[in-house]
C-alpha cells in the first residue's frame, strides 16, 4: 500500500512541477526504455530508515540526457552509482559507454535484483552490497551518480569521504537535489543545472577540475 501511495504522490507532483506534457513524456518512455535495455527496475520500494531513502528508478528520459552530457565531459572516466537500487542508471551508464561501472547499495535484495538483470543481458557492472559511508572510495578519475538516496547527515559524511579520498578530477551528478545545500557547505563547486518547468531535475558538481 506505502509503494502504490508513493507512486500516486511522485505522480501528481510531476505534473505540478513538469506540467502535463513533460510528466506524460516520461511515463510513456519508461516502457519504451526497460524494453530497449532489457532490464526490470521499474517500482517503488519504501524505506523505514529517515537517512536511507525509498528506493525508485531514475526515469531513464531524465537519466539519459545527463548521462550523455557527463560523457561530454569525461570521456575515460569509472562511473560509480551510491545508492543503485536494482542497476538502472549503471545498466544505461553501461550502454552508452562507460567501461567500468559500480553500483553500490545498503539493501541486499535490491542488490540482488541488479545482479539478476546484469546476468540476464550479460553486463559487466559491479555490483557491491555495503554502506555508502564505509565504501573505499579511490583515488580515479570518476563520474558519481546519486538520486537523492540519502538524509543530509549521511550525504555529507560519504561527501567527505569522496573529498578525502580523491585528488583527481570528479563530477558527481545529483538528481532531485533536495540536499543541496550539503554540497555549498563543503565548498563543492556547482558546475551546471538541468531543469525542466519548475522542476530542478540535476546538479553537476566538479572536484579537483
Amino acid at each position: 500500500m506505502m509503494n502504490y501511495l508513493l507512486l500516486v504522490y511522485y505522480f501528481f507532483r510531476s505534473l505540478f512541477l513538469r506540467g502535463i506534457r513533460g510528466t506524460l513524456k516520461i511515463i510513456n518512455y519508461e516502457t519504451i526504455a526497460e524494453k530497449k535495455y532489457n532490464i526490470q527496475t521499474a517500482g517503488v520500494k519504501a524505506s523505514e530508515s529517515a537517512d536511507f531513502f525509498h528506493y525508485q528508478g531514475a526515469n531513464y528520459w531524465v537519466l539519459e540526457q545527463l548521462l550523455r552530457e557527463s560523457l561530454s565531459l569525461f570521456t575515460n572516466a569509472n562511473f560509480i552509482d551510491i545508492g543503485c537500487g536494482k542497476g538502472r542508471a549503471c545498466f544505461v551508464a553501461e550502454k552508452m559507454g562507460y567501461k567500468r561501472v559500480i553500483g553500490i547499495d545498503l539493501d541486499k535484495e535490491l542488490i540482488l535484483k541488479a545482479k539478476e538483470n546484469a546476468a540476464i543481458i550479460n553486463s559487466e557492472v559491479e555490483f557491491i552490497h555495503c554502506n555508502a559511508q564505509e565504501y573505499d572510495f579511490k583515488n580515479q578519475t570518476t563520474v558519481y551518480f546519486l538520486f537523492n538516496p540519502f538524509s543530509e547527515s549521511v550525504l555529507k559524511k560519504v561527501l567527505i569521504k569522496i573529498i578525502e579520498g580523491s585528488q583527481s578530477k570528479t563530477l558527481i551528478i545529483y538528481m532531485n537535489p533536495t540536499q543541496a545545500n550539503v554540497f555549498k557547505s563543503l565548498n563543492i563547486k556547482l558546475f551546471k543545472q538541468m531543469k525542466t518547468n519548475r522542476y530542478l531535475e540535476a546538479n553537476y558538481y566538479l572536484l579537483n577540475e
